[in-house]
């Protein structure tokens, strides 16, 4: 059995700190007799002193000393602790003491010692040979008599108090010893169960689990016996209660082995059986997978075959289709009437629609794949709505259906997005509802509205745009609803039906409508007609507003247009208007669907729209029928948005940095016109090269440059330049969005000016511009080329020209209505008359001749930097083409071109081929229109001559 340090350590620590405390008793109390023995013998000697000295007075006065002998003599007692007494006479002598035979020495020298001859003196004193004793002496007569010593024996107070500690020492060893024995007894009780109960839990613990613990523990111990642990439960104590608790935790503990013991059985059976079930499955697996390979090869040989298959069928039917596209471009190059140029457009547009179409039904498993991706470019909304519309005016017509369009006014313009896939959307609603419809109508509406800035991570710039395409066809019943986004699903599924189509149309449109962050939805009563609604997520863009929105026409100001719903055929309505009023001062313009115009119509009509009218169709009409109408024609004074005076109210030396020769030009003559002659350099790098020669107010920088651009120069002429040297930079770009802006400013430019460049921003810029020196009087302009101090002075212009009236100058700036208003703006070509002026008639054909010169070389190297994948010359040639055209109001190809070049600067040229395409087809049409205005000008030139 162990032994219990614990016990031992308490029962020493106990025994340890009773023996200190008995022992600190002792001295204690040693001490504490010590001082009531002192006290005690210091009063005895104060009374026996007292007395004496009172009892003495008379008796030293009468010098009766043998009585004071046996007064002191009655007062001496050894046991009661006097040792000594005597009496000290008036002259010093002693009188009569209690020493025998002889006084010793020391008593003298206490005799000596003067005392208080007041109250009574004690004092320690110690005779050699005789010991300690404590001295009382007390005057007789105030010292007169006298004075009496008593000495009180210390000796007898030191061994009454060893007597005492020894008497309290006998007493607290006793007790010790008692309290010690039934310490080790109590200690002895209490350790030998918890001995047993510790041996007991080491065999508990140092059992391993397959061992019965609860036997093997007890199995040495005869049940009932003192070694039985069992029996410390009987103790009524907290030892006999700790036993139970482990007793009943060793029965728990065994009846858990037991179970754990029966799990393990369990499980080593059910392990035994999952093997088994493992083995079969994995055998059934490999069977399965055997089979799923087979089916692998099957179907990747029948995807092969599938892909084989849409490969074929994508050749086939694209060949076709881009010779009718192909076909269709040739022939808008050539002579057409404006209805025939009408419908090959038409066509055009839908072969390149159904190209698109075809395109997405042959990949219908890649948008299934969701590997759709969405084009991002900016885009005109209006025209991409009305060309979807183009697509089934035919249809429309043939079944005698009313086509409308609604884009509400404030409905974004521009904005980035795909065009062909919103294109491929509308045209399939407007599809079904014509299909739909017996009659009636199928109006197509559009609407925008911001999203607020925190749903698009703060740009302000994105709109949500709701489209809605409703018609007044069969309707859909309710109960079949759910059918209409299904792919392969229609709402009319038997084999009767009468409406074909592969279901496909509707789930297309919706997921590319989700892709573009939209939703779509339907509206639909039985009978009454369907409304397919859908919106996208698109961010605004800066482009051209259609003029007709932005340009007030001074042929329409004061006109009255009157529209006609007749109830009688259109043609006799118009004989029966021309018998009334002449066909001079009351022009009618035909509404009629595509196809039925009457033969005779040219005769009644000035002219005629194709429903559904488009807006841009009906500005176009408009604006030649109230143009041709015969009237007066008065001179008029120039313009005076030009002030010919500026440049000597406000003298500024200006360099101009342009690369683009008509650009050159006419900002040469915008400047001549205010009366600026500037120097001009052809590049960033020349201009350098000018600015370091000479000292300018303003620089108008064209930003976009071949050797150095207008960001690169601006940026080396800040750091090149003293700080009060450089001079005021504008710069001059078709780059009109907000980062384009940003950009300018961070390069270190002072101001911005748009092009085409606008009267009254150039000269606000220039006012805007402090002059530092006045300009010297030359009468020619500097071409800067690109070696210092190489300066060639060039004409301002040619030799003087004839000028034309301003009547005959407006003439030869208006298109002519069946070609020019097609292609050219009339507000772009008045703002180009208005900035030549005088020269219009003169210097038209020349910048026409230049237009058409660059064309050439800009569209050369288009393809070429195409073909090498080179994305930066293409956007150079882009942006040229793009500003050009917009001198000249060809807003077909500067809207081509603004996307190419927009492609283009992302780095990225996937689709840029088709739109060099289209760049071509436009700049020949411009072409034409450009040569049809030359030769309306050279016409109006010879009138005037």
């Amino acid at each position: 059995m162990r032994r219990s340090s614990l016990v031992r350590a308490s029962l020493v620590s106990q025994i340890v700190l009773f023996g200190a405390i008995a022992l600190a008793t002792s001295v204690v109390s040693g001490l504490h007799l010590r001082n009531l023995l002192l006290r005690e013998f210091e009063s005895k000697g104060t009374v026996i002193t007292m007395a004496i000295a009172s009892s003495s007075v008379e008796l030293l006065l009468n010098r009766d000393a043998s009585t004071v002998q046996a007064t002191i003599d009655q007062y001496l007692d050894a046991e009661g602790g006097v040792a000594y007494i005597f009496v000290v006479g008036e002259g010093g002598e002693i009188v009569s003491h209690t020493f025998a035979p002889v006084v010793p020495s020391e008593v003298l020298k206490i005799k000596e010692i003067k005392s208080d001859k007041e109250q009574v003196t004690i004092r320690d004193v110690s005779m050699q040979g005789r010991g300690e004793y404590l001295d009382v002496s007390a005057p007789i007569l105030a010292g007169v008599a006298g004075s009496v010593h008593v000495g009180m024996d210390k000796g007898i107070i030191e061994r009454s108090l060893w007597a005492g500690i020894l008497h309290m020492l006998g007493i607290v060893l006793f007790i010790f010893l008692v309290g010690t024995t039934l310490a080790c007894l109590h200690a002895l009780g209490i350790s030998r169960p918890l001995n047993r109960l510790a041996d007991y839990a080491d065999r508990l613990a140092s059992a391993t689990p397959e061992q019965a613990v609860w036997s093997d523990a007890l199995k040495d111990a005869a049940p009932g016996s003192t070694d039985d642990p069992r029996s410390i439960e009987a103790r009524p104590d907290e030892v006999g209660h700790l036993a139970g608790v482990l007793h009943r935790l060793v029965r728990e503990v065994g009846d858990s082995q037991v179970k754990l013991q029966v799990a393990r059985e369990e499980l080593s059976r059910a392990r035994d059986g999952l093997e088994i079930r493992v083995r079969e499955r994995t055998a059934e697996l490999d069977a399965t997978n055997l089979e799923l390979s087979g089916a692998k090869e099957a179907a990747e040989a029948a995807n092969r075959a599938k892909s084989a298959f849409l490969a074929t069928m994508s050749h086939e039917i694209r060949t076709p289709m881009n010779a009718i596209i192909g076909m269709t471009t040739l022939l808008l190059d050539t002579k057409l009437s404006p209805q025939q140029l009408e419908f090959v457009e038409v066509v055009r547009n839908s072969g390149d629609a159904l190209l698109r179409i075809i395109n997405d039904i042959l990949d219908f498993s890649k948008i299934e794949a969701r590997g759709m991706e969405i084009e991002a470019r900016p885009f005109d909304l209006r025209r991409c709505v009305e060309s979807a519309l183009d697509l089934i005016t035919v249809k429309a017509s043939e079944k005698g259906l009313e086509l409308g369009c609604l884009i509400e006014a404030h409905t974004a313009g521009w904005i980035v997005g795909d065009v062909a896939r919103l294109r491929q959307i509308l045209a399939n609603l407007l599809g079904n509802a014509i299909k739909f419809t017996k009659h009636g109508e199928v109006m197509v509406s559009a609407s925008s509205r911001p999203l607020p800035a925190d749903q698009v991570g703060g740009d302000e710039n994105w709109h949500e745009l709701h489209f809605s395409v409703s018609d007044t066809g069969i309707g859909i019943p309710p109960d079949r609803m759910d059918r209409l986004f299904r792919s392969f699903s229609q709402v009319d599924a038997s084999t009767t039906r009468q409406y074909g189509g592969t279901g496909l149309g509707l789930a297309i449109s919706k997921r590319l409508a989700e892709l573009m962050g939209g939703s779509m939805w339907v509206q639909s009563e039985v009978g009454k007609g369907s409304a397919f609604h859908f919106t996208i997520r698109a961010r605004a863009a800066e482009g051209a507003l259609p003029v007709y929105l932005v340009t007030e026409q001074p042929q329409m100001t004061g006109k009255r247009v009157l529209i006609v719903a007749p109830e009688m055929d259109g043609v006799m309505l118009a004989r029966e208007i021309r018998g009334l009023v002449a066909a001079g001062s009351l022009p009618m313009v035909m509404l009629t669907s595509m196809g039925d115009r009457v033969a005779d119509s040219d005769d009644f009509f000035a002219g005629c729209l194709t429903k559904p009218v488009k807006a841009s169709q009906l500005y176009n009409v408009l604006l030649g029928v109230m143009a041709s109408e015969p009237k007066v024609t008065k001179p008029v004074a120039e313009e005076s948005s030009f002030d010919s005076e500026m440049g000597k109210g406000h003298p500024l030396s200006i360099l101009l940095v342009e690369d683009n020769p008509v650009n050159q030009r006419l900002a040469l003559i915008l400047l001549e016109r205010l009366g600026y002659l500037a120097d001009l350099a052809a590049n960033g790098l020349e201009a350098l090269a000018a600015v370091h020669r000479d000292s300018y107010d303003v620089v108008l920088m064209d930003v976009q440059m071949p050797e150095l651009d207008g960001l690169g120069a601006t940026r080396r002429i800040h750091a090149e330049l003293q700080a009060g040297a450089v001079p005021r930079i504008i710069a001059m770009t078709a780059n009109v969005l907000q980062e384009d802006r940003e950009e300018c400013q961070r390069a270190g430019m002072h101001d911005y000016v748009g092009k085409p460049i606008l009267v009254g921003e150039l000269v606000a810029a220039l006012r805007r511009c402090p002059s530092r020196r006045q300009p010297p009087g030359v009468v020619e302009r500097r071409a800067v080329s690109g070696e210092p101090g190489s300066v060639s002075a060039v004409p301002t212009s040619a030799a003087p020209l004839p000028v034309a009236p301003a009547a005959a100058a407006a003439d030869a700036a208006e298109p002519t209505p069946e070609d020019a208003t097609r292609v050219l703006d009339p507000a772009a070509l008045d703002r180009l008359r208005r900035t030549l002026g005088t020269r219009a008639v003169a210097m038209m054909p020349s910048l026409i001749d230049t237009f058409s010169r660059d064309g050439v070389e800009l569209l050369a190297k288009m393809r070429r930097s195409l073909e090498l994948g080179e994305a930066t010359g293409v956007r150079r040639a882009a942006h040229t083409l793009k500003s050009n055209g917009a001198n000249f109001g060809a807003t077909g190809l500067a809207s081509v071109a603004r996307e190419l070049e927009a492609l283009a600067r992302t780095g990225k040229l996937d689709g840029a081929a088709e739109l060099v395409e289209r760049i071509e087809a436009e700049y020949r049409r411009t072409e034409t229109a450009l040569a049809a205005l030359v030769e309306r000008t050279a016409a109006a030139s010879e009138l005037v001559t």
